[in-house]
């Protein structure tokens, strides 16, 4: 959708061993869905956080209409 922002929040953690593949294929899902159903103008917002030892906790949050 035109107009749409996104932004980008990460809170520093400690590391984490990821599948950088698996994790990028499924943010890209993600934010692909988000910014294709976000109305123009609004903003979508992909955060990071230290999840459980050993783990990121990923948000993605739009302002479209939801399911």
């Amino acid at each position: 959708m035109a107009g749409v922002t996104l932004e980008h929040l990460a809170t520093a953690g400690p590391p984490a061993a990821l599948d950088r593949a698996l994790v990028l294929r499924a943010l890209g899902n993600l934010l692909s869905n988000a910014i294709g159903h976000a109305p123009g103008g609004s903003v979508v917002q992909l955060a990071a956080s230290p999840g459980a030892p050993g783990f990121v906790h990923f948000t993605v949050t739009d302002e479209g209409p939801g399911l």
